[in-house]
């Protein structure tokens, strides 16, 4: 049975077992997110009685975001950070948090489990990507939550990684599975003047900032504990090592999926924009400083560049970009879909919970 009939029938059986209170539909036929709509006259348009709901049928929401790889709760009621947490409050939270990450990300309104989603500049249209994937732990689910919708674009892209892992060529499959992903991620010191900070279309975080320490020490220390070989250089930067099999099992079912940053640690005008991969080739393009992030195959060599456009056609091809509405709540399965977010203009405030 093809995907397309998966999914269809997946969003048959959620239907069946969420019962007449809600109305399920597959905006993009063949892709996530399944749509999970309270019915206007259903009684679950207030907040009380959307979480109390959204509880109770937890075990079918949760086999609908495996089933089809993403599902968005709407017309439940949540307008505010307070609101979104009270959704997550059943939902366990991922264990590390965001220590490790690799953009900047804040916590809201002093939440522990409620991020911005991303400070990246609105220009920059953000590569699909699965969450966190470059460390050895990483978040099983995603929540997001919208706030406030952009005035235009601004969209949670979503693609499936079963159809994109499907769709590689064998030779680029069996590379990645024999030789694995190396990742080297470089953090400056806040200490020692840098080009990027404050730069509005670079990110190159400092280890402060990463490992939540301004001892040198500990910030190595919880490096090391989240299974990074790391290495200090010469202007008090922090350079981490990993290397991951670049597919992973997934936990509930087994099976094998493609999980990479590859796509997005390799500083390229293939995803970066024109004014940001002009600043990128300033700052870095002489090669005296350590670069933000890279990646390679498995044994330090590096990837193939020919497989390296492919893998962004194919990624391309399974893109999916559904239109965010305030009080959206969307809830993605972190292996089998990749998100990513498209530029947009005017106020956008989408925030994002990890979940084990």
């Amino acid at each position: 049975m093809g995907i397309v009939d998966v999914a269809a029938r997946s969003a048959s059986a959620a239907q069946d077992r969420l019962g007449n209170q809600v109305v399920c539909s597959l905006p993009f036929a063949n892709a996530p997110p399944l749509v999970i709509e309270a019915r206007p006259d259903g009684g679950l348009g207030n907040l009380e009685s959307g979480i109390e709901w959204v509880r109770s049928q937890q075990e079918a929401i949760e086999d609908a975001v495996c089933d089809v790889g993403a599902v968005v709760l709407r017309g439940f009621g949540p307008a505010s950070t307070t609101d979104f947490e009270a959704f997550l409050a059943h939902m366990p939270a991922h264990s590390g948090g965001y220590v490790g990450g690799s953009t900047p990300r804040q916590g809201i309104d002093n939440s522990t489990r409620v991020y911005e989603a991303t400070r990246s500049s609105p220009e920059i249209r953000i590569p699909l990507h699965q969450e966190m994937t470059y460390l050895p732990n990483y978040p099983g689910k995603l929540a997001f939550f919208c706030r406030l919708p952009s005035a235009t674009g601004g969209q949670t892209l979503l693609g499936d990684m079963r159809r994109f892992t499907a769709s590689l060529p064998d030779r680029i499959l069996s590379d990645i599975t024999a030789r694995g992903i190396r990742y080297i991620r470089n953090f400056r010191s806040e200490d020692v003047p840098h080009p990027a900070a404050g730069h509005p279309v670079l990110i190159h975080l400092t280890w402060q900032h990463a490992f939540s320490s301004k001892d040198p020490d500990a910030a190595e220390a919880t490096a090391r504990k989240l299974g990074l070989e790391t290495r200090w250089e010469s202007d008090d930067s922090l350079t981490t090592f990993y290397r991951s099999k670049g597919l992973t099992e997934h936990r509930k079912t087994g099976e094998r999926v493609y999980s990479s940053h590859l796509h997005t640690q390799i500083h390229h005008p293939r995803w970066m924009h024109k004014g940001m991969w002009e600043a990128y080739s300033a700052v870095y393009g002489a090669k005296t400083r350590p670069i933000a992030m890279h990646a390679q195959y498995g044994d330090a060599e590096e990837f193939n560049m020919d497989d390296y456009y492919k893998i962004h056609d194919l990624l391309d091809a399974v893109t999916v970009a559904p239109v965010w509405r305030a009080g959206d709540i969307l809830l993605v399965d972190n292996i089998y879909t990749a998100h990513g977010r498209g530029s947009f203009t005017g106020d956008r405030d989408v925030q994002v919970s990890l979940l084990a």
